[in-house]
């Protein structure tokens, strides 16, 4: 009889214990990042009464005779379920989609928690809503060093991101393939005369070849005949210059008279191309280059002072361009020429790079790559870029989903200047809680394996959200009226073994 009461008594403790999880799970039901525990039962050792024994001589075997003890707590469980992400819209709350834990310190002891309610102090430290620091890689001039061990935090609201000078400019987009001299003047008909004043007059025709910068011209003559050959060719270079004439010249004969010599362009003839009469005037024409492509950009030297540089693009010939970089001040720093083929790649570059020697900064040599180029026939286009840039104020910072924490800063550039560790145990229900929804290591939670988001199961980093608590109150509700009943029913069996007492005592009476 004494056993069912103590057996009975047993069962209202653990039930009791269970209550105390259970009011304790509704308690933090809205706890950020709170874990929910159960609690599970196991019987106690039984008293036997009688021992089994074996089938023997015909005779069955009998089972063992045993009354239990009672019951005790078989376990109380953390229950590591995610909980579900709230958006706060606060760029420093963080939630983290998968297995993963932060790593927070007191300055003495690691700490882990899913309870991101980060923020940064007045110090710059990154810090949880209890002021424990957050911890990291920071970085050095943007790289982030993972294989280190993680330290503090701490993000500094007065940095100032270094100048960079520029080493490279980019050249991409279009040289227009058409681009090609124009005729301005054509001539008219001249009219020419011997020594006995014999006339006739003379026309050159002007055509246009496919070639760069390139014409075909013919002489045609009324009241008189041609000797030699009467066409050729005139090319000119990007100048306006002519570069070269197929025919030196040849032989007007007015009707009845003599013949008059007229001389085709010479070379290096600066207006564009006249045919000379010997016996005086000029058959000339007008030629101009095809037009320049310009560009510009701004560099920085090492100061990050910027300096404005001017290039200009010249068709050279067909499929080739020269380029020059100049100064406002006139100055020229570079040049060169570029090679295309005949489908409009660019083929290669020559000349060198940009130097000059900014007052007050290191001197300046930068190199021009022209691997965007092409020479297709499309409007000419120039699109440049540079990697140089003035320093910058620090504004701000954002979280991305691997715990990156990147910068932005006042020159419109963005830098790391640091990433959250994570860690994974692979038993976090070993975790011990310390309080203030933080976990630390136990002898049966194994080491923490450190590393970033994103890996080794670690999970993903939602920012601008809090993970919820995992408690399901419909379940809790639940339990708590199991548990209800198990602890009647339990006070039934100590009232009724109580009775029966009472029965025996009275039996004297």
């Amino acid at each position: 009889m004494m056993r069912s009461m103590f057996a009975a008594v047993s069962g209202l403790r653990v039930h009791q214990a269970k209550m105390d999880v259970i009011g304790n799970n509704i308690a933090n039901v809205n706890t950020v990042g709170f874990k929910e525990s159960r609690v599970t039962f196991q019987d106690m050792l039984s008293d036997t009464i009688r021992s089994s024994s074996a089938s023997q001589g015909g005779r069955g075997g009998t089972n063992p005779f045993q009354v239990g003890m009672g019951v005790a707590l078989g376990s109380i469980d953390t229950i590591h379920k995610p909980g579900n992400p709230q958006d706060t819209g606060r760029a420093t709350d963080l939630a983290i989609r998968g297995d993963g834990f932060f790593v927070v310190s007191d300055g003495k002891k690691d700490y882990y928690t899913r309870a991101a309610v980060f923020g940064v102090d007045d110090n710059g430290n990154f810090i949880n809503s209890n002021g424990f620091n957050v911890k990291g890689w920071m970085a050095r001039n943007g790289a982030i060093n993972t294989a280190s061990v993680p330290m503090d935090i701490t993000i500094s609201s007065t940095q100032i991101l270094p100048p960079a000078a520029t080493e490279s400019i980019w050249f991409a987009s279009n040289l227009d393939a058409r681009a090609n001299g124009e005729l301005l003047y054509i001539p008219s008909p001249l009219t020419i005369t011997d020594t006995s004043n014999n006339s006739a007059k003379v026309s050159i025709i002007l055509t246009k070849t496919a070639n760069f910068n390139e014409w075909k011209w013919e002489a045609q003559v009324a009241g008189g005949t041609i000797n030699g050959d009467n066409s050729g060719i005139i090319e000119l270079d990007s100048n306006g210059k002519v570069k070269n004439s197929t025919v030196s010249g040849f032989e007007v004969v007015p009707n009845g008279g003599d013949p008059v010599l007229i001389t085709a362009p010479a070379v290096d003839d600066a207006g564009g191309g006249a045919f000379n009469v010997a016996t005086g005037g000029v058959i000339s024409a007008s030629f101009t280059p095809a037009p320049d492509v310009f560009t510009s950009t701004t560099v920085y030297d090492s100061l990050g002072n910027p300096h404005d540089v001017f290039v200009t693009f010249k068709k050279v010939e067909a499929n080739r361009w020269s380029w020059e970089a100049r100064l406002p001040s006139g100055d020229i720093i570079g040049g060169g020429e570029s090679f295309f083929s005949p489908s409009g790649e660019l083929l290669y570059s020559s000349g060198g790079s940009m130097t000059f020697n900014p007052a007050g900064a290191q001197a300046i040599s930068i190199e021009p790559r022209f691997s965007g180029l092409t020479q297709y026939g499309e409007e000419s286009g120039i699109i440049t870029s540079q990697d140089g840039y003035e320093a910058g104020i620090f504004e701000g910072f954002t979280i991305d989903s691997r715990g990156v924490l990147t910068g932005s800063y006042s020159n419109g550039l963005s830098q790391p200047i640091a990433q959250l560790a994570m860690v994974r145990f692979t038993n976090p229900a070993g975790l011990m809680k310390s309080g203030e929804s933080l976990f630390e290591v136990s002898s049966n939670s194994g080491d923490p394996q450190i590393g970033i988001a994103g890996t080794g199961g670690r999970g993903n980093i939602i920012a601008g959200a809090l993970e919820m608590s995992n408690v399901d109150i419909a379940k809790e509700f639940t339990e708590m009226i199991i548990t209800q009943r198990g602890l009647q029913a339990n006070s039934r069996v100590i009232t009724t073994s109580d009775e029966i007492f009472q029965e025996l005592v009275n039996l004297k009476r």
